[in-house]
């Protein structure tokens, strides 16, 4: 099949190779292309198939978080650990000098 596929047409000098095959052999190569071309349809659909098993999937994991989440955010969970990973707030001006005031009556 390879033969006939890289070698037919192929130049030689000023003429082209012809390469040519008899009925039987002929027969038998259109048929050995049908089987291919049905067991790569076949692989097609099966991989059609799996990827749209993959994507149910991925859908019913992705409801299944996002439904654990809600609850983690209507128990007050998200609330609690937002909380926590806040960085702390800045001290402001005003309190730093009230706290300055009040250490220099402390030492008075």
């Amino acid at each position: 099949m390879r033969v006939l596929r890289l070698l037919n047409g192929f130049k030689i000098g000023p003429n082209e190779l012809l390469l040519k095959v008899d009925s039987k052999t002929q027969a038998y190569l259109d048929d050995f292309v049908e089987r291919k071309k049905a067991i790569l349809k076949a692989a097609k659909e099966q991989i059609e198939d799996f990827d749209k098993s993959i994507q149910e999937e991925d859908a019913k994991v992705k409801a299944e978080i996002d439904e654990y989440f809600q609850g983690l955010v209507d128990s007050g969970h998200i609330a609690e650990v937002e909380k926590l990973n806040k960085p702390p707030e800045e001290p402001k001006k005003e309190d730093e000098k009230e706290k300055e005031k009040d250490r220099d009556r402390d030492r008075d």
